[in-house]
């Protein structure tokens, strides 16, 4: 319990931007770019991800790139250009995990839904010999 509250201290003067949300839980990040604009989208985010690279530097943190995603939620199905951090391109995603949440490029929660439905097949299946 102690670990992601000294986190949150030591990453409380990360870069936030007027243009982008920033939201932090424990070693989670999320940044949203919001915008009927998609070209706005991607500048915006990426603009704030530059921001956030300069701050990694400075404090000689690292990301870890290749677990990072980046999902255009949306109903168009023209994604606007991938996002980068560290020289190195994040990929659109369909789907992500956020705090235990599967969200979908749709929101429509199906895929969480169905992940839960299946957890709980199978707690059913091992609770079913004690019955």
């Amino acid at each position: 319990m102690l670990a992601p509250f000294c986190f949150n201290v030591y990453v409380n003067d990360i870069t936030r931007s007027k243009r982008t949300q920033l939201y932090l839980f424990a070693d989670d990040t999320a940044i949203l770019s919001t915008s009927s604009d998609q070209n706005i989208i991607a500048t915006d985010l990426q603009m704030h991800l530059d921001e956030v690279e300069e701050w990694l530097v400075k404090w000689k943190m690292k990301v870890n790139v290749e677990k990072s995603q980046s999902v255009y939620f949306s109903c168009k199905f023209k994604k606007p250009p991938e996002p980068s951090l560290n020289g190195q391109t994040i990929p659109w995603q369909n789907q992500t995990k956020y705090l235990g949440i599967i969200l979908d490029q749709r929101l429509t929660y199906k895929p969480h839904f169905d992940y839960i439905i299946k957890k709980f097949k199978a707690a059913k299946a091992q609770l079913y010999p004690l019955l």
